[in-house]
């Protein structure tokens, strides 16, 4: 009798967490059905499991340990039975009345008793009651849906990837010519050594690709890895304004929203702050070097990005001042602004003046045209007025080969602005733009509604790249006490 050379494709596990693990194998042929069973060992001792298998269809066959073929597999036994069609059969049909059941045993337990019992596809009895002597009680089987599963388990596509180190993985799937069809696997943490990754045939929008030839590609990289630095919100050595440098140390009114950094200068900046300061210059240690505050009485108060070069920092923020000025307009109409600006400051903490009133660029007024009464300053400072919102154009800003990139949501499009002068260079047409980012390349990214695009400086072209699984924003709180999140999920194979 020729056994069959079984792949773990064939196998399917039945055992639950709490058992060893047990898997079986069935294949049927013109003359008898072989049926093998994968029985680990117990943890406990090495404990070598046994098993008891019955067959039924128009007559019953039950087989033990000595009617089997044995052998050892690793941290386990192999257990094969070899059933004649004729001790079950007598025509075709009967195999509509098939049946199958098997018990485990795990001998080794105190007081010579077993250490572990278990039967499979037996419906009465405890689990620990071993195979039961009633045909009937063990389940149906249907052999040609069986085969079918076996045949689309063995046609799954894998991906071999023998990982270079303990850490994170990305594989993609390309066409024969380099067309990105799935990002099958994003950072994804696997152990040093062979890793079988499942590829469904699918492409990132869920289609199933047509047949061809495909090639994939992963890179590899051990992982980010944080290091403690330093807390937010120690408020500084003292705590109050002491006329040194680690005095105060950050706001006292507003989350820190904002960071920046060149070379070993890190720039940290919050929206709103009384007794604090708005922005602090700190080294790779946390040692405050220096510190400016935001002239929130007239550029607003709000959304904030930092950025910095060899020369300067820089702050783009939006936001409602808190102390308003009104412009009166016909029929019992006001207007009031809620400015875009950029500051900047340079190297010695004093500010380098753009043309602005207080020396900030201003890129949008962001008017807000009301009729009645107007809130009063305290009601604006406060976030007790609601006829007055908050601005939401501002969505993202960067700063690139001394030019800056800002997302402005509401207008559709990013303009260029020169930092040293302040003048519009440009802009780029773009739906919804949000945040930015450089890849230190020359190239930026940017969100376009909830998708990722490439945007050369260039040409001031943008190019898709794709569509992450996003989840929905948190609104929480006041843009300037809190911050808006943003879930972003990676697609797994």
């Amino acid at each position: 009798m020729v056994e069959t050379a079984w792949a773990d494709d064939a196998f399917m596990e039945v055992s639950n967490p709490a058992c060893p693990r047990v898997a079986y194998a069935l294949e049927q042929s013109a003359n008898n059905i072989q049926i093998t069973i994968d029985v680990q060992d117990a943890s406990q001792g090495g404990s070598r499991g046994t098993v008891k298998l019955g067959v039924s269809a128009e007559r019953s066959v039950v087989l033990d340990g000595a009617r089997v073929v044995a052998e050892r597999t690793g941290d386990g036994n192999r257990f094969t039975f070899t059933i004649p069609q004729s001790k079950l059969i007598d025509r075709p049909s009967d195999w509509e009345k098939f049946r199958l059941a098997f018990a485990v045993t795990w001998p080794g337990g105190p007081f010579n008793q077993d250490l572990h019992r278990e039967h499979f596809f037996q419906s009465n009895g405890a689990t620990f009651d071993g195979l039961s002597a009633n045909p009937q009680d063990w389940l149906p089987f249907d052999l040609a849906d069986h085969a079918k599963v076996v045949a689309n388990r063995q046609a799954r596509i894998f991906v071999n990837l023998d990982q270079p180190l303990d850490g994170k993985a990305t594989v993609v799937i390309e066409d024969d010519q380099g067309h990105r069809v799935r990002n099958l696997v994003s950072g994804l943490p696997f152990a040093k050594g062979m890793q079988k990754i499942e590829w469904d045939g699918l492409d990132d929008k869920g289609n199933v690709v047509p047949a061809g030839h495909y090639r994939w590609r992963a890179v590899s990289h051990p992982g980010i890895t944080p290091h403690y630095l330093f807390s937010f919100f120690n408020y500084g050595k003292p705590p109050w304004r002491a006329g040194t440098p680690e005095s105060d140390w950050l706001a006292d009114e507003s989350n820190p929203v904002a960071a920046a950094t060149f070379q070993d200068r890190v720039y940290l900046g919050a929206p709103q702050a009384e007794s604090g300061h708005n922005i602090i210059q700190v080294d790779l240690s946390g040692n405050k070097s220096g510190h400016v505050e935001l002239p929130s009485s007239i550029v607003g108060r709000g959304k904030l990005f930092l950025a910095a070069d060899d020369r300067c920092f820089y702050a783009i923020m939006e936001g409602k001042p808190n102390y308003p000025a009104f412009q009166e307009l016909p029929d019992g109409k006001w207007s009031f602004r809620r400015s875009l600006s950029i500051l900047r400051w340079g190297a010695d903490f004093q500010l380098k003046r753009y043309n602005g009133q207080l020396g900030e660029k201003v890129i949008s007024d962001n008017l807000f045209v009301g009729s009645g009464p107007k809130p009063t300053a305290f009601q604006i400072a406060n976030q007790t007025h609601p006829c007055i919102p908050d601005p939401h154009n501002l969505a993202g800003a960067v700063l690139l080969n001394g030019k800056f990139y800002i997302s402005l949501r509401q207008e559709n499009r990013i303009l260029v602005i020169d930092a040293d002068s302040g003048q519009t260079l440009g802009e780029i047409k773009l739906d919804q733009p949000g945040l930015l980012a450089s890849d230190g390349k020359g190239l930026l990214a940017a969100f376009s509604g909830d998708a990722l695009v490439k945007i050369d400086p260039a040409t001031l072209q943008s190019t898709p790249l794709f569509k992450p699984l996003l989840g929905p924003l948190l609104k929480v709180g006041n843009p300037e006490r809190t911050f808006t999140v943003l879930l972003v999920r990676t697609r797994q194979g």
